[in-house]
């Protein structure tokens, strides 16, 4: 099973997407991990919590997803539209068969911010040597703030 990830982040000053290509794949979002995360000490964990998302990533060798990649560098080191909106939607990608079922999910945060903001390039990622870039980018959700939308659906 595939899962493939369409990630948007919207802010004043415009807007990072990392889209599907032609054949609905997108290579360049390779893991999104998504957490509500509370006080440990506090009785009112439901009052008290952040969302947080980390998401993970490559150069998949297509110039939009270097734009993008260069764009997340910026804004994570950015003083001012550091709150955006951000939406990502998974989807499941298992094949044709007449009993294949597959699972689409979309998240939707008004206003989140960078907490960190990684890059691994070269030897790093690549024993090799060989061009390779990968980022991770970890964000957060005041306890202020909901999720706007969240929709999950089984699709054929």
């Amino acid at each position: 099973m595939n899962i493939v990830y369409t990630v948007t982040i919207k802010g004043t000053r415009g807007t990072i997407e990392f889209k599907t290509d032609a054949n609905n794949n997108n290579s360049a979002i390779t893991g999104v991990v998504l957490s509500f995360n509370s006080r440990d000490d506090s009785q009112d964990r439901d009052k008290d919590g952040r969302t947080e998302l980390i998401i993970k990533g490559k150069y998949d060798n297509r110039p939009e997803s270097l734009y993008a990649i260069n764009d997340l560098a910026e804004w994570a080191r950015a003083n001012d539209d550091v709150y955006r909106e951000i939406t990502i939607v998974e989807e499941t990608k298992t094949g044709n068969g007449e009993n294949q079922k597959n699972f689409k999910r979309t998240y939707h945060f008004d206003a989140m911010f960078c907490i960190d903001y990684h890059e691994k390039t070269g030897s790093c990622v690549d024993k090799d040597s060989k061009a390779s870039l990968e980022f991770e980018l970890f964000i957060a959700q005041g306890p202020d703030y909901t999720i706007s939308e969240t929709k999950s659906e089984i699709v054929s």
